[in-house]
């Protein structure tokens, strides 16, 4: 951090990094995401994305509250496990070639 922004963020690393981690599995999630829009399985991502709000909701204030910026990004990574998490299953459900 201190490289690409300098001594006024230096310590500002773990935000950082708690912020990639939702990120990472955020764009884990994103192919399942594609291939449900593709074939067009729209009730389960709705579905997904209410499981992503009530786990931002339900965790994200807590995890906020207690943690700062880095409960973001915890939060972040707990809501995106959730969306994918109700994703993937029905994802290899509705593809025989997975199952």
């Amino acid at each position: 951090v201190r490289i690409l922004f300098g001594e006024h963020y230096a310590g500002l690393g773990g935000i950082v990094a708690t912020l990639c981690l939702g990120m990472l599995v955020r764009v884990a999630g994103v192919p399942i995401d594609a291939s449900l829009a593709a074939m067009r399985e729209g009730r389960t991502m709705f579905i997904a994305i209410i499981a992503q709000l009530a786990v931002a909701v339900i965790a994200g204030i807590p995890l906020v509250a207690e943690f700062g910026l880095s409960g973001v990004g915890y939060t972040m990574a707990l809501a995106y496990g959730a969306a994918a998490g109700t994703e993937g299953p029905a994802f290899v459900k509705s593809n025989p070639s997975f199952a």
